[in-house]
């Protein structure tokens, strides 16, 4: 057996491009609510017209300049093995070789990129995928096969959709300022439990290929550059990437597509208002009605290549016809909870929302961390502008615990909410049962000093700690990506 030989590499992104520092274009916030009113911003001023074209400029539409690409070195020698850059639309794109393009490169790639390692065919440490970013959300996946590079498109946050929450495909928001991602997604390999997963890739008379290189992928939106902006809405995402699937026919020649990759919003589920909480209900609904309703959502959400529960369907070579399920699911930040929003959810809780400080209020809330999946649970933080007091810089700090399946609270995080019983006399009441709806996803803290950061694992004498939600018991999983068995 010929032993294997490793190449030791250094794999990066360009980096962030200052010229995003203006988008969106400055204005004055004159009433400290973070968004452009208008009276505050005006063509005439250079100061505020940055990009002098009379027109208050939201998001970036014509690209960067810099930092448009994907690097991988030979850390031995400095000798660049692959790259991938940008390719002007007027050019002709790269797609074979080590020096590829692509006109799908626009955008600067602030975010390191996630690498993800394993086993295959036995050999360790063996490059499996890497993922990447742009500062608008577009997500790439590069594989390595055969001495051979191949990009595949995954998915773009942006435009969002209008998508009301606990359905899907409600059609394209055009209208609402572009979001922007600093930080690379964190890597559930394998899927994500039995929503998305290799089992769901069966059909008579199909051979599958690809299955075990799935991944789900998890990331939020906050324009670091801006922390006090207002103007996007945004998200925490759960993207199902099943690019390197392939199917072939096994009585018959020929190869049916399953992938309709690059996905976007519009292809997710909108889970904002919690509605597979375990103790969120549907409003006005019976008992019945109401888990038939978490029922089909569930169904929605399972990436089967032929859902029959939803739509019965064969899959032939015409291609993209499973394709009638969501592609991962979303949070809207500063929609959970509101009034008009989730008016068709009811939860234990009493919802408090009232001002900026309160605890259940998301009023320009804003991702500035890489979310870190463990053992199941999504563990992030979040940040929100102090609008009111505009002598006061300090914000409010957001840490949430999320099931990574279906964004529903999985740690009890707001007491409040739970029902007790009374004890003896003279002993304390003791819990009966502790309630996870809405208002458990998440604890807030006031007028921090600083930005949050991740909330990364730390090992110390055998146990596991999340910093702020104490020791996590299943331990024994990788930090970096989630290996899902």
């Amino acid at each position: 057996v010929t032993p294997a030989v490793y190449t030791e590499v250094a794999i990066f992104t360009g980096g962030y491009d200052p010229g995003e520092d203006n988008f969106p274009e400055p204005f004055y916030d004159f009433n400290n609510n973070g968004t452009k009113e208008s009276n505050e911003w005006s063509q005439s001023d250079d100061t505020q017209d940055v990009n002098k074209n009379n027109v208050y400029d939201t998001h970036n539409a014509d690209g960067n300049d810099y930092g448009r690409a994907l690097y991988v070195v030979e850390l031995a020698t400095g000798n660049l093995l692959y790259s991938m850059k940008h390719c002007p639309d007027d050019g002709t794109e790269v797609t074979t070789g080590t020096a590829q393009t692509s006109k799908k490169f626009k955008y600067c790639f602030p975010a390191d990129p996630t690498v993800v390692t394993g086993y295959v065919d036995e050999q360790l440490s063996v490059l499996r995928a890497i993922y990447t970013i742009d500062i608008y959300g577009n997500l790439f996946r590069f594989d390595y096969s055969d001495s051979e590079w191949a990009m595949h498109h995954v998915f773009s946050t942006n435009p969002g959709s209008l998508s009301e929450s606990g359905t899907m495909a409600g059609g394209i928001d055009n209208d609402e300022p572009w979001r922007k991602v600093f930080y690379a997604p964190s890597v559930s390999w394998g899927g994500s439990g039995n929503f998305f997963d290799t089992t769901n890739y069966r059909y008579n008379d199909v051979s599958f290929e690809g299955t075990r290189n799935i991944a789900s992928l998890y990331f939020g939106t906050g324009d670091r550059e801006h922390p006090t902006y207002n103007l996007a809405h945004d998200r925490i995402y759960a993207i199902y990437d099943d690019t390197s699937v392939k199917a072939e026919k096994i009585s018959t020649s020929g190869s049916i597509p399953v992938t309709s990759a690059p996905y976007g919003e519009n292809n997710l589920l909108n889970l904002t208002c919690d509605e597979l909480g375990l103790n969120t209900q549907k409003a006005g609904a019976t008992a019945t009605a109401a888990a038939q309703y978490k029922w089909g959502l569930n169904a929605i959400l399972t990436d089967d290549v032929v859902n029959q529960l939803v739509m019965p369907m064969e899959l032939d070579s015409s291609g993209g016809l499973g394709e009638n399920d969501a592609k991962g699911w979303y949070v809207i930040l500063d929609q959970q909870g509101a009034d008009d929003y989730c008016d068709h959810c009811s939860y234990k809780a009493d919802i408090d929302n009232d001002s900026i400080g309160a605890r259940d209020n998301h009023y320009g809330e804003k991702v500035f961390s890489r979310l870190t999946l463990y053992a199941g649970t999504l563990y992030f933080t979040s940040y929100q502008p102090s609008f009111d007091d505009p002598c006061a810089p300090e914000g409010n700090g957001l840490s949430y615990a999320l099931n990574y399946l279906n964004a529903s609270a999985a740690l009890n995080l707001n007491q409040n909410n739970d029902i007790y019983v009374e004890g003896d006399p003279g002993e304390d009441p003791e819990p009966k049962t502790l309630q996870k709806d809405i208002t458990d996803r998440y604890r807030k803290v006031s007028n921090i000093k600083a930005l949050p950061s991740a909330l990364s694992p730390v090992t110390r004498k055998g146990k596991t700690y999340i910093p702020g939600f104490g020791e996590i018991v299943d331990r024994d999983r990788p930090i970096y990506y989630w290996l899902k068995h």
